[in-house]
């Protein structure tokens, strides 16, 4: 399947407090600057969806390449410190890949543990989420042979864009859907882990959905990627904020240039302490169809 790369994928959580006129990271992200990464991370091809690891070392991402292992294939760089350029991607190979389009990566907070999306044959609907183990948390190349979630999280709809998220010992699936029981679109719901049962329960969803699509909520900062009215184009980055007393997300705010263009921009991913937050655009300063950015305060 030749996938459209930029359909619909998302999901959510965060802690930020106040309105959006006392956030600071509104105001610190549209003061940063913002660069294409160079060779050999972006390519003439496509390059998006990408995922840093909190400490900025490790970078996740996908591309249609050539001599990958189907449309989409997941890949992952390196770098020895933050201020060191990105390794040569390796190919995470077939326990992973498939001939289908392989995205979206969400790595557990113990490291062993690899969440994405997938539509190799097999599957509950048109895209599914799909997990992978690792003993050795060092290297990305003893993944095991990737399993499809089961029905209790896929359906015959498209899921997509999993996020695997700990806090107040609570262990929650966050993840996409246009399953019926949303507002339209792509919508955002989130799963608990019942550790009795060893499986995640019902989905539930998430009230700061659009009836557009939405596609990848980033938890540190309650950063959206929709295409909900009101954005800089067609496909956008978005602020939300966490409502304390409801115990909901709610008030998404677009960002303004130089996160967000008239051209599309999404999958929004930061490292720990803020500084780099990774997207991808298809913006024409690029160097193919999409290309992985870099906001940056430095």
């Amino acid at each position: 399947m030749k996938t459209n790369y930029y359909v619909p994928c998302m999901m959510l959580l965060l802690s930020v407090t106040g309105s959006f006129s006392q956030n600071p990271d509104k105001t610190d992200l549209e003061s940063r600057k913002v660069l294409c990464i160079n060779a050999p991370i972006n390519t003439e091809h496509f390059d998006g969806f990408p995922m840093v690891m909190p400490n900025g070392l490790t970078l996740y991402f996908s591309s249609d390449r050539p001599g990958g292992e189907g449309d989409l294939d997941i890949y992952v760089s390196y770098r020895n410190s933050l201020n060191e350029a990105w390794q040569k991607p390796i190919n995470l190979g077939t326990a992973i890949n498939s001939p289908g389009s392989d995205h979206s990566v969400a790595i557990s907070k113990d490291g062993h543990y690899m969440y994405f999306t997938s539509d190799m044959e097999g599957g509950e609907g048109v895209e599914d989420l799909y997990i992978s183990y690792r003993e050795d948390i060092t290297t990305d190349i003893n993944w095991s042979v990737a399993k499809n979630l089961g029905k209790e999280i896929n359906t015959k709809s498209l899921e997509a864009c999993p996020l695997y998220h700990v806090e107040n010992n609570r262990t929650e699936l966050y993840f996409v859907s246009d399953r019926k029981s949303g507002w339209g679109g792509m919508d955002l719901y989130y799963s608990l882990w019942n550790e009795k049962e060893k499986i995640f329960g019902t989905p539930i969803h998430l009230k700061v959905s659009s009836t557009e699509n939405d596609m990848h909520f980033e938890p540190e900062r309650g950063l959206i990627w929709s295409s909900r009215k009101g954005g800089v184009g067609k496909q956008d980055i978005w602020i939300a904020n966490f409502n304390e007393e409801k115990e909901e997300w709610e008030n998404a705010e677009c960002l303004k240039y130089p996160i967000n263009t008239v051209y599309d921009e999404g999958m929004p991913s930061i490292v720990k302490d803020f500084s780099e937050l990774y997207f991808h655009s298809n913006r024409p300063e690029g160097v193919g169809s999409f290309d992985i950015y870099i906001a940056t305060n430095n």
